[in-house]
């Protein structure tokens, strides 16, 4: 008997010893559920002069959101994104006047798009940004209904970037679907009009340089149903003029029909 108990003991022990070494191996795919995050589109020039006050606005706001609001400044057609003679950069690209013709032209600048949504009783996207602090309280008091999880890749050797993108949808969505993804880049030394004249050295953040979907999107289907997870990839070399230190991705998964509202959006620094 006493052997029996023995034995039995050390198969308990050595149970315990193979359970706690056993590797334990994370899932893949998104993480849970996040904090709701919110996408705001400024359109902007380098010869609009009212402009840099609304970059300074989104900069508060983003001290006042912290990582819950993430920014993309969209440099697109019109007399306000041409070059200026002392610009060494030419900020405009063709998803930016697409974004423009999809969302909609300001009445006037600075000018912005919070998560795509339009505030109550209209259907304008395009708002001042007296308006943006609080469109951007009210999507944040949404939970989100999908998880992004957003895997870089960066070669430094021959600028090559891969973006891996997962999304996990969190409960049914019966409306069509859709994927963007952008490179920005953040810390652009150029030239930029205000009321006082020329700034020589201004600092340009979530400049819009590239898309890795169309503009309006990559559709991903008419619906999703709860607990459909989707991965998309995709690759691009990093032009030579631009800091890949200061660039980041972006993705956001959004409505593709008569709403454009985005789900949830994600970021991550192309080097980290």
């Amino acid at each position: 008997m006493k052997n029996t108990v023995f034995s039995f003991i050390i198969l308990i022990c050595l149970l315990i010893a193979c359970t706690e070494n056993e590797p334990i191996i994370p899932p893949l795919g998104p993480q849970e559920l996040g904090e709701r995050k919110v996408l705001i589109e400024e359109f902007t020039g380098v010869r609009c002069p009212n402009c840099p006050d609304g970059a300074a606005e989104i900069e508060n706001l983003k001290v006042r959101f912290g990582k819950n609001l993430i920014a993309v400044s969209v440099h697109s057609s019109g007399s306000f994104a041409i070059p200026l003679p002392q610009s060494a950069y030419d900020f405009r690209t063709d998803a930016g006047d697409d974004l423009l013709e999809l969302l909609g032209r300001p009445l006037g600048y600075p000018s912005a798009v919070v998560n795509r949504t339009p505030p109550q009783n209209t259907n304008r996207l395009q708002q001042g940004q007296t308006a943006w602090a609080g469109l951007i309280q009210r999507v944040l008091e949404e939970a989100p209904s999908v998880a992004l999880n957003l895997i870089g890749q960066y070669d430094d050797t021959n600028r090559l970037l891969k973006v891996k993108v997962n999304l996990l949808a969190n409960r049914s969505i019966n409306t069509p679907v859709a994927l963007s993804v952008m490179l920005l880049e953040n810390k652009v030394i150029d030239a930029q009009l205000d009321f006082n004249g020329l700034i020589e050295n201004y600092e340009h953040n979530h400049v819009l340089r590239y898309m890795f979907t169309p503009s309006a999107g990559l559709p991903l289907g008419e619906k999703l149903a709860i607990s459909q997870f989707i991965e998309r990839n995709f690759e691009f070399v990093i032009p030579p003029t631009w800091v890949a230190t200061n660039c980041e991705v972006v993705a956001f998964a959004h409505f593709n029909g008569n709403s454009k509202a985005v789900i949830q959006v994600e970021v991550i620094d192309v080097t980290e």
